[in-house]
């Protein structure tokens, strides 16, 4: 007898590894969307928040960016607006008539809504 393994032990191990690492890689850029999502919702609130204190300001979003104040800033890779939204805040910090609403993010299959009230509230759902 020889000491050793068999081409058919090597082929069943070599397809253990490669289903674990494939399972480990989906898992992996499902968490790369997920953080991706949350920083650009972050930086999104911040600039909305900022937009008030400095009112009277106007922020306008398209698919893949945003414009406060004359300053574009695009979004993260693989981030995009769903649905395009102008917000403009007066000078007490409340958004004017008829500019506010949700501003929809989606990064893959996640998803997340920043509202802006009409009181000039901002949350995230």
């Amino acid at each position: 007898m020889r000491a050793g393994f068999t081409l058919i032990e090597f082929l069943v191990v070599f397809l253990i590894i490669g289903i674990l690492l494939s399972w480990g890689t989906l898992q992996f850029s499902g968490i790369i969307s997920r953080v991706k999502l949350s920083a650009a919702t972050r930086v999104i609130v911040a600039d909305l928040r900022a937009g008030q204190v400095k009112a009277p300001s106007i922020l306008i979003f398209t698919r893949d960016s945003y414009t406060i104040d004359g300053r574009t800033k695009k979004l993260m890779s693989g981030v995009t607006i769903i649905r395009p939204i102008t917000i403009k805040f007066s000078r007490t910090g409340s958004p004017l008539p008829g500019y506010f609403g949700t501003i929809e993010l989606k990064c893959g299959k996640l998803s997340s809504s920043i509202i802006v009230s009409n009181l000039g509230k901002v949350r995230v759902e």
